[in-house]
This record gives C-alpha cells, sequence and structure tokens, in this order.
C-alpha cells in the first residue's frame, strides 16, 4: 500500500471511531434521561465523553489496533472492536474513580455507551472495509507481482507473501528456476546446433561460395564498362 493510502485509511478510521464516540454517548444519554437537560452534573457529564474521545485518539495511534484492519475477518474484527471497548471502560473509569466522577455520572449511561459504540464501531469498521477492498480490487488499484523461485520453495513462498503482502498487490504468476534454466538450456542447445551447421557448411562451400562472389563482381564490373562505353 503506498504511503498516502495508508495515511488516509489510518487518519479515516481514527476520524470515524471519534464520530463513532461521540454519536455512542449521545445516543445513550438521549436514551436514559429522555434529553440533555436531567444529567446530575452536565459538565462532568461531557468531561466523560471527552475523556473517551482521548483514549481513542491515543489507541489508535499508540498501539496501532488498526493496523491489519483490511485483513482481519469478520471474527478478529469484532474481537479487535471488543477488545478496544473493554479498554476503553476500564482506563475511562479508572479516570472516573481517580477524579471522583463516578458518583456524579450514570452508570446507566456507561453501559448503553459501550453497547452502542461497540455495534456502531463494529458496523462501520465493516463497511469502510468492504469500500476500501472494493477500491483496493480494481484493475487500475492493482500492483501486480511477479514470484520467482524454487520448486521445493515454491508454496511456501506464496503463502508467505499472501500473508504479508497487502491487499491491493496480486500475484500474477509464479517462475520457478528450474523450468527457466530447462527452457533456457533448450534455447541455447538449438542455438549451438544452428551455428555447428552454419559453420559446416561454411566450411563445405567456402571455396564454392567465393568464387561464385567473384565471377558476380567481375560481371557486373564488365557490365558496368560496357554501359559507360555505350
Amino acid at each position: 500500500m503506498s504511503k498516502k493510502n495508508r495515511i488516509l485509511e489510518v487518519y479515516g478510521l481514527w476520524f470515524a471511531d471519534l464520530i463513532i464516540v461521540w454519536v455512542s454517548f449521545m445516543l445513550a444519554t438521549y436514551i436514559r434521561f429522555g434529553n440533555f437537560k436531567d444529567m446530575n452534573d452536565k459538565e462532568i457529564h461531557f468531561q466523560v465523553c471527552l475523556v473517551a474521545v482521548l483514549f481513542c485518539t491515543v489507541y489508535s495511534f499508540f498501539l496501532e489496533w488498526n493496523h491489519q484492519f483490511l485483513k482481519r475477518g469478520y471474527a478478529k474484527e469484532f474481537y479487535a472492536v471488543f477488545k478496544y471497548n473493554v479498554f476503553m471502560i476500564l482506563i475511562t473509569q479508572t479516570i472516573m474513580v481517580f477524579l471522583k466522577w463516578s458518583d456524579m455520572f450514570s452508570r446507566l449511561v456507561m453501559v448503553y455507551f459501550v453497547a452502542i459504540n461497540l455495534l456502531l464501531s463494529f458496523a462501520v469498521h465493516i463497511t469502510i472495509k468492504k469500500i476500501i477492498k472494493m477500491h483496493y480490487k480494481s484493475d487500475l488499484s492493482k500492483i501486480k507481482v511477479l514470484v520467482i523461485t524454487q520448486s521445493d520453495l515454491a508454496s511456501a513462498v506464496k503463502e508467505k507473501l499472501t500473508r504479508n503482502l497487502d491487499i491491493n498487490y496480486e500475484i500474477v504468476q509464479t517462475v520457478l528456476i528450474e523450468e527457466w534454466q530447462e527452457d533456457f538450456l533448450e534455447k541455447a542447445t538449438f542455438m549451438e546446433k544452428i551455428n555447428d551447421a552454419a559453420e559446416k557448411w561454411w566450411t563445405e562451400n567456402k571455396a564454392n561460395f567465393c568464387e561464385f562472389m567473384v565471377e558476380k563482381l567481375w560481371s557486373t564490373k564488365n557490365k558496368n564498362a560496357e554501359n559507360s562505353a555505350k
């Protein structure tokens, strides 16, 4: 993947996660209170949301939890999102206890927030993954790879490349060194036979060929002289 596409992927996912955190917190608050006015302490309530946003930023850039984003299947993606939410709730709750916010914050809001954030994060990540894969699988975005290896290493090399290469790389062909060598030797042998045949013909017909060329040159010279005399 190019550096530009990698940057767009990292920052795009980070921005999407920030929006998801904010939307999840707003929905959790509205589901719990039915409005945004009846909270015990509105300032603390939204400071908790800010802590969640800051955690999302730190988790995205310092732990790089979306490093293998495109290669994760549904199960691995759900596990990654689940682990992200577990760490978020643990860190946020620890800060709330340390700053003595927990007594003034609705625990039910936190429960709703984690559940909504988990589901929204998983759904949005899967959607973004499908869109990016559709883009990278187009012929204009693919980088074609030719693999040259030994026959006994072919399967291992292809498996390793498939596992480590980004999704926009496509292995189009595998060339085995042994087959290439055999083909090269066959062509070399064929060219050697042609060379031997040419040398043999020259050895056998050198005198006749030289005599023919002399006669041809002499004949041409005489014709030119006759034309000049006329």
